[in-house]
């Protein structure tokens, strides 16, 4: 059964575990164990019998060992990660773990093992691909989801090679190249650290520092919280101080059995289905949207507020994480708690990997988003013939010819022969344009052969440099564990071991303190190269070391009251003394200047303090200063320059209020016009060889610093030489085909009709626009994508807090299909019941529990749940006050 009750037996433990699902809500799971390895035990088996697909696909993807398991269809990712050389990553990575991870590893692994000796029927994704027996896992396993999460998260290389690509493939002058890419301008938008915390050097030892008796240090500190305000001194304040809207409902509803016993029945009989779909190009294209989509972009918001500046005394932590909304999800919520050790942790999970991932304890919060350090580069090898070597060849490396580590790796393939490819690494890290390794990068090997570059491109990236050691689970369990994060200085000692992907960390106290923290293994390179580039890999610029952790941003409750960071630029680069963070900001601060503009706004009303409310409303708010500013841009197109479709659209942008909501036409109207000026300026690149794969990036660039400066005409968009291309000879020329190229494309999606556009993201209401797609890894494009994927109405877009991040280019209606899948406010001044918590799309991965979906809605309509650490008998009182019926209860012991 997906979640017994009553008692069992379970070999395996040492002693009794109560796990328990909540009835109302999200349907919250509790494991109170005695010891904290029978705390991991129950964890791995609870998640085996919920999410044993998805943990499966997962290990075998990052292994690349997929194909043995679906057949052809994914060999190519087979290779492409066979190539990046992560099954043996894996290997190393494990065998580096402290003791004690490794006994909480080896113990998940274990309750895994343990559900599949029951010999559990098979899953959907299982069955429909031969049902065979899933494999016993490994402990190398529970790094996998990790490794693949910390590649997706990490972007440099990709922005290397597509700037390399532009000016090697397609004769683009280093010029042109940064009009496509514009660097991130640190005057328009807020950095997390503000000038006065540089300029004090908060950097190094930090606890000492802030004991210490720095007097500037020390006065600033008690000029902002005698005030009662933030500080200005690094932020632009926002004009715009609107009021917060009413606080988000916490109301609990109690779901429905979603009725699946009698399709479950005909769907398992019926074996015909799976010749139609399993279609090798069905499940490639869904794989492909899944893994390499460049929508899938990094993204995230979180923010902490000290006690000082809050309703209620404590401090108030703000977390939504960004990734691509899929089914199953990539959360699971949990509670957990040991009594031998003292770990008492809510919040979210990763599906094979023990432990909470980001959540609370009673006296400790924390939250994370990607901060975009550069720690990948590309390196350009001088292949060379290895004398007596029978024709292998090796590179040139400080004077000397090196070889290449070569091995065979056998990829078996379900239903054909096994396929064998040669994979080569060097000093640096795997050759990664050969086996179509470049796929994942959103590049072409071919496209570099038949151009006349065959020179061998490594990967460096830090976790997979020889001697990386994992030190990943042992920050986040430690992070869950109250005994281990009792002060500021606890909590870097477990951070200071935390390698990729590079986060940046919130933490709130109950103490009302709060702090930032941007782990990392993060480069220091050689003089004269700042990783825009490809570098030589002959040696001349190899990375020096590693930035130590104390010379990584980080300060501990800085004078503003708050820290707000949504994977916006971490430090202005003038006056920073610190070591290089990067170039690449992708997402260009929009939603960081936001979430400043909206707790600025709530210092400068009422009381001056914070409540869990209004952290709830700037988390939901879906306001877009971005697309704003372009509609700004259009509106002032000369009307000579329009047709009359081009002045249909501008009737309805003049009158958009700027909100990304439900309903809106304005915004349908606004973001078609953006999709559309996108896609003309992909036809920027001549021949197009590159597939310049994000045009959306210099959209969003571009608009900024005009829109700050408050320029909203035409030319400030860029000069006319710049936006030559698609047969426009100026930029208002350009904007006015997007205005007229998105009048027409809305206006066919809302059936031909001249009445108004679409809606946007309402699906109820019918509209095709903006759906969100919670999309299955495999069968999106099959029969059983209704099964196995879900729909919802989607608010927000790609640069609102509440993100809503769509596709621009194949698909018209542009999908929902990256953001916020956990949502978390914590106020530690307040009962711990009133924190809160939303993990979607549902508890379970398996397509026909009633938990499958169950909680879309209430993610859409932002609903949540309470987010109190502890076990299921102390949150007993709280749950008969609400009158809610006790869960669900599953007792286990040893034999």
């Amino acid at each position: 059964a997906e979640f017994p009750v009553g008692t069992s037996a379970v070999q395996g433990l040492e002693g009794t575990v109560v796990i328990s699902r909540e009835r109302a809500g999200h349907g919250l799971i509790r494991i109170d164990a005695d010891s904290e390895v029978d705390m991991a035990f129950a964890q791995g088996l609870v998640q085996a019998q919920t999410r044993l697909w998805q943990m499966d696909f997962n290990r075998r993807l990052v292994k690349g060992q997929l194909s043995e398991l679906v057949g052809e269809a994914t060999l190519d990712f087979d290779k492409l990660f066979r190539t990046l050389g992560f099954n043996h990553a894996l290997e190393r990575l494990t065998a580096t773990q402290d003791p004690h991870t490794a006994s909480l590893c080896s113990a998940y692994v274990a309750g895994i093992n343990a559900h599949l000796a029951t010999a559990p029927p098979p899953t959907l994704e299982h069955w429909l691909f031969g049902g065979k027996p899933v494999r016993p896992f490994e402990r190398s396993d529970t790094l996998a989801l990790a490794l693949l999460v910390g590649l997706q998260l990490s972007g440099n290389a990709r922005m290397e090679l597509q700037r390399m690509a532009l000016v090697e493939l397609d004769g683009l002058t280093p010029e042109r190249v940064e009009q496509l890419f514009p660097e991130y301008d640190s005057r328009n938008y807020p950095t997390v650290l503000s000038t006065l915390s540089q300029q004090l050097g908060t950097f190094g030892d930090l606890t000492g520092q802030h004991r210490s008796n720095a007097s500037e240090y020390t006065a600033a500190v008690q000029q902002a919280i005698a005030s009662g305000r933030a500080t200005s001194s690094s932020r632009q304040l926002a004009g715009d101080p609107e009021p917060m809207v009413a606080a988000a409902s916490t109301s609990l509803a109690s779901l429905a059995s979603a009725g699946w016993a009698s399709v479950s029945s005909a769907l398992w009989a019926g074996a015909a289905w799976t010749a139609n779909v399993n279609p090798t190009a069905s499940l490639r294209r869904s794989l492909e949207a899944a893994i390499l989509s460049p929508e899938q972009v990094l993204a995230s918001n979180n923010f902490v507020v000290h006690g000082n500046f809050t309703e209620s005394g404590g401090a108030i932590l703000e977390n939504d994480p960004h990734l691509a909304m899929a089914s199953p999800g990539v959360w699971q919520a949990l509670s957990l708690t040991a009594k031998d050790s003292g770990y008492n942790a809510v919040g979210a999970s990763f599906a094979g990997a023990p432990g909470i991932v980001l959540g609370r304890t009673p006296a400790l919060a924390w939250g994370v988003t990607t901060s975009q350090n550069d720690a990948q580069d590309i390196f350009v090898l001088e292949e060379v013939a290895l004398a007596g070597a029978g024709g292998r060849t090796g590179y040139r490396h400080n004077g000397s010819v090196l070889a290449f580590t070569e091995r065979q790796e056998t990829i078996r393939i379900a239903g054909a022969s096994p396929v064998v490819i040669t994979t080569r690494a060097s000093v640096y890290g795997p050759v990664i344009n050969e086996n179509g390794g470049l796929a994942y990068f959103n590049s072409d090997e071919r496209l570099y052969k038949e151009n006349g570059f065959s020179k061998p491109l490594a990967l460096g990236w830090s976790p997979l440099q020889a001697g990386a050691v994992e030190g990943v689970l042992p920050a986040l369990l430690g992070l869950g564990n109250p005994r281990q994060t009792s002060s500021w200085r606890h909590v870097q000692a477990l951070l200071a071991n935390y390698t990729a992907p590079c986060q940046s960390f919130v933490t709130a106290f109950a103490t009302g303190d709060i702090g930032f923290t941007a782990p990392c293994l993060t480069p220091q390179r050689a003089a004269g190269q700042d990783g825009r580039y490809p570098t030589p890999g002959n040696g001349t610029a190899d990375w020096v070391q590693f930035v130590p952790f104390t010379d990584m941003p980080r300060t501990l409750n800085p004078p503003e009251g708050f820290v707000a960071t949504a994977n916006n630029k971490l430090v202005p680069h003038e006056g920073f003394s610190g070591a290089y963070q990067g170039n690449d900001w992708g997402t260009d601060g929009w939603r960081a200047e936001r979430i400043v503009q909206l707790i600025n706004a709530s210092f400068s009303s009422g009381d001056g303090k914070l409540s869990l409310a209004e952290a709830a409303a700037i988390q939901q708010n879906v306001r877009s200063a971005f697309a704003e500013r372009a509609v700004r841009a259009a509106l002032a197109v000369a009307d000579a320059k329009l047709d009359a479709g081009a002045r249909r659209l501008r009737t309805t942008l003049a009158g958009w209020d700027g909100e990304a909501a439900i309903g809106s036409q304005g915004a349908s109207a606004a973001f078609g016009f953006v999709r559309e000026l996108a896609l003309l300026l992909r036809g920027a690149v001549p021949g197009d060889k590159t597939a310049f794969y994000s045009p959306f990036y210099l959209v969003s660039r571009v608009f900024g610093p005009a829109g700050e400066q408050g320029d909203a005409s035409p030319s400030s968009f860029g000069s006319d030489a710049a936006c030559a291309t698609q047969g426009a000879s100026s930029c208002e020329d350009l904007l006015a085909k997007a205005m007229s190229n998105a009048e027409s494309t809305l206006r066919r999606l809302h059936g031909g009709s001249d009445d108004g556009f679409p809606a946007w993201g309402d699906r109820q209401g019918g509209s095709r626009l903006h759906q969100c797609v919670f999309a299955h890894q495999l069968l999106a494009g099959s029969l059983l994508s209704c099964l196995a994927g879900q729909r919802a109405s989607g608010s927000g877009s790609i640069h609102t807090v509440s993100k809503g991040q769509m596709r621009y280019d194949e698909d018209e209606t542009m999908p929902f299909v990256h953001g916020p899948t956990y949502r978390a406010l914590v106020d530690l001044g307040r009962p711990p019941s009133e924190s809160r918590i939303a993990v979607g799309p549902g508890q379970s991965g398996n397509a026909f529990s009633p938990r499958y979906g169950s909680n879309i809605k209430l993610l859409v309509d932002f609903l949540y749940e309470p987010m109190a650490p502890g076990t299921a008998e102390d949150f007993a009182p709280w749950r008969t006050a609400q009158g809610l019926a006790d869960p669900l209860a599953w007792v286990i012991s040893p034999p």
